[in-house]
């Protein structure tokens, strides 16, 4: 329950919309990982989104062991010369 007079955050998340016909279930984690190293969009890149929220998360101390593997593999695609392209996650 919201308590009157405490403080109120506003924050950008992305969902996704299930029913989009471009959106695909079960795609591997290394897949994912290619994805996220690569998407870019007018608000910035997976890779840096994805960055922000764990950090969040950290400073939260919420444990998501699923996206930190994510960011893990993303980094390791980028250190291997994968790069945004631009438009990608738009």
């Amino acid at each position: 329950p919201e308590q009157p007079g405490g403080p109120v955050w506003h924050a950008w998340a992305y969902l996704p919309i299930l029913s989009y016909s471009n959106y695909i279930w079960g795609v591997p984690m290394q897949r994912q990982a290619e994805l996220v190293a690569r998407g870019c969009g007018k608000t910035g890149t997976s890779f840096d989104y994805l960055r922000l929220v764990l950090e969040e998360l950290a400073h939260l101390r919420v444990s998501e062991p699923r996206l930190e593997r994510l960011f893990a593999l993303s980094r390791q695609c980028l250190d291997n010369g994968d790069r945004p392209l631009p438009g990608a996650a738009d």
